[in-house]
C-alpha cells in the first residue's frame, strides 16, 4: 500500500502541472475548464485528509481510499501529460510537429472522456470514505515532550551549558528595566526542548515566582491555551468563553503579580492573539519551545531572547549513548566501538537514546552490532515492535507532516533517490525539483 507520506507530496506534483495549464492558458485546456477547475479544488481536500492519518486521524476505511487514490492520482499524471504535450505541439513550427509526428497523440474528445473519468472515480472514492466513515473521537495531539517525561536528572547529558545561560534571562537584573521578557527555545523534535524547559521550571529561580503555570501549545488553539492557563491559576474550571473573554480575565488576573508561564510545543503563530493577555510591566518570565523559527521570532521580538537548541558533541553524544546502551557501570576498556552509530546519529539525543535502549534490549553493543544497526535502522524501525523505535518513527511522521506546505514535503522526499551519507549536489538536487514541476508548486505557494 502507497505510503500517504508519498501519495501526499505525489499529488501536490499534480496541483503544480494544473497550474501550469491555467496559467499558460494552452489552447487545449479550453474545453477542459470544468474538470480542471474541479481537480484543483479537490486536490488540497485529499491532500488535507492524507494528513490527518499522519497525524493520528487514522482508519481502515481511509487507508482503503488512500490506496485507490494513489491509483487515480498516477492516471491522472498520464492524462495531464498527454494535455501539455499537446498543447506544446501546438504551438511549436509545422516542422517541429512533422519531426515529433511519432507519438500518437489522443483526441480532443478522447481526452476529455478520460478527465470525466478521472473526475467520477474521484468523486466516487470521497463519497464512499463519507459513505463508511465511522464518526470518531478527536485523536490525542503528539507532544513533542512524549518522549522527554520521566527522565531522571542523573540521565541527562549535555545540559548543564544551556540551562546556565537561560537560568540567566529568568534572574531580574537591577539594570534591566521591569518588562515582561519571551524567552524562546527553539529547535527539532527530539532536541530537548521540553527538557530544558522543565529544568527551568523546576529550578530554585523558576520556584521564586508568585504564579507559574505549564500547558501545551500542540493543540494551535489560541482560546484553549488561555482557557488552560486560567485552570491552572485559578485552580477552577472555566464556563465556555471567547479568546477576547479569557483575555481580559487573564489579565486582570496577572495583573501586578510575577508569574512565570511555560507554552511547550506552540505549533503556530498564536503569540499575537494571545499576547494581550499578559501584563508588561513586572518582571514576569514566559519560555515557549517551539520547533519553528518564525514562531520564536514573533514571541520574543519585543525585550526577548531565543535560545537554539544545538547538537551534542562527540563526547556528549558518546556519554549519552552508553548511558543507555550499556547496563550498568561502564569502564573505558568495556566501551563498543559506537562510532558508526554516533556518526549516524550526529548528536541528536532523540536518536542516541532510541538507538541505545534498541542495542541494549539486543544484546552488549560490540562494534559489528553498532555497525549492522546504522545500515538497517529502517528495517529495524519497521519489524522491531520496539517501543521506543515505535515513538521515534511517530515523532518523525509528526515533524514532517507538520511541514507548511506539500511543495517542501515533496522536496523533502527527493533526497531519498539519493545514497545515505553522501553529499547531494545542489545543482542536480534543483534540475530534479524543476523536471517534476515542483517549483511551480512553490511559486503558487509564495
Amino acid at each position: 500500500m502507497e505510503d500517504p507520506r508519498l501519495l501526499s507530496a505525489f499529488i501536490d506534483n499534480l496541483l503544480s502541472r494544473l497550474f501550469c495549464l491555467v496559467e499558460e492558458k494552452y489552447n487545449l485546456y479550453k474545453g477542459f475548464e470544468g474538470d480542471v477547475t474541479f481537480l484543483m479544488r479537490e486536490l488540497p481536500m485529499i491532500t488535507s485528509a492524507i494528513d490527518g492519518q499522519l497525524l493520528g486521524h487514522d482508519d481502515h476505511i481511509l487507508r482503503l481510499t488512500v490506496d485507490e487514490l494513489r491509483h487515480v492520482a498516477h492516471e491522472m499524471e498520464d492524462c495531464i501529460d498527454h494535455i501539455m504535450y499537446d498543447a506544446s505541439l501546438d504551438q511549436q513550427p509545422w516542422y517541429c510537429k512533422y519531426i515529433k509526428s511519432g507519438r500518437k497523440r489522443k483526441s480532443r474528445c478522447q481526452l476529455g472522456e478520460e478527465m470525466q473519468r478521472l473526475r467520477s472515480r474521484l468523486e466516487e472514492a470521497l463519497q464512499r470514505q463519507q459513505r463508511y466513515s465511522v464518526p470518531r473521537s478527536s485523536p490525542s495531539q503528539l507532544a513533542e515532550s512524549s518522549l522527554d517525561q520521566h527522565v531522571p536528572r542523573d540521565h541527562l547529558v549535555g545540559i548543564d551549558a544551556p540551562l546556565e545561560e537561560l537560568l540567566v534571562q529568568l534572574v531580574e537584573a537591577e539594570s534591566q528595566p521591569k518588562q515582561l521578557k519571551v524567552i524562546s527555545i527553539v529547535g527539532f523534535c527530539g532536541l530537548g526542548k521540553t527538557i530544558l524547559a522543565r529544568e527551568l521550571y523546576n529550578s530554585e529561580v523558576g520556584k521564586q515566582f508568585e504564579e507559574r503555570a505549564w500547558v501545551s501549545g500542540a493543540h494551535g488553539d489560541p482560546g484553549k491555551l488561555l482557557s488552560d492557563i486560567l485552570c491552572q491559576l485559578h485552580k477552577t474550571d472555566l464556563v465556555n468563553s471567547n479568546v477576547d473573554r479569557f483575555s481580559i480575565d487573564l489579565c486582570n488576573y496577572l495583573n501586578n503579580k510575577r508569574y512565570f508561564i511555560i507554552i511547550d510545543g506552540m505549533v503556530s503563530d498564536q503569540w499575537s492573539i494571545i499576547k494581550s493577555a499578559f501584563p508588561r510591566d513586572v518582571s514576569s518570565r514566559i519560555v515557549v519551545t517551539t520547533k519553528i523559527q518564525s514562531v520564536a521570532n514573533a514571541c520574543s521580538s519585543a525585550n526577548g531572547y531565543i535560545h537554539k537548541m544545538r547538537r551534542l558533541d562527540e563526547k556528549h553524544s558518546k556519554q549519552l549513548f552508553l548511558k543507555n546502551a550499556c547496563p550498568g557501570e561502564y569502564s573505558d576498556y568495556l566501551q563498543p566501538d559506537s562510532a558508526a552509530i554516533l556518526k549516524k546519529c550526529d548528536g541528536q539525543p532523540l536518536a542516541l537514546t532510541t538507538l541505545g535502549h534498541f542495542m541494549r534490549k539486543k544484546s552488549w553493543p560490540i562494534g559489528r552490532d553498532c555497525e549492522d544497526v546504522c545500515s538497517q535502522v529502517r528495517l529495524y524501525d519497521l519489524q522491531s515492535g520496539d517501543d521506543t523505535m515505535d515513538r521515534m518513527h511517530q515523532v518523525l511522521i509528526h515533524d514532517f507532516a507538520s511541514l507548511p506546505s506539500h511543495a517542501l514535503k515533496a522536496c523533502f522526499l527527493y533526497f531519498a533517490m539519493f545514497p545515505s551519507d553522501h553529499p547531494v549536489r545542489a545543482k542536480r538536487l534543483k534540475r530534479q525539483w524543476l523536471a517534476e514541476g515542483i517549483s511551480a508548486a512553490i511559486k503558487f505557494m509564495q
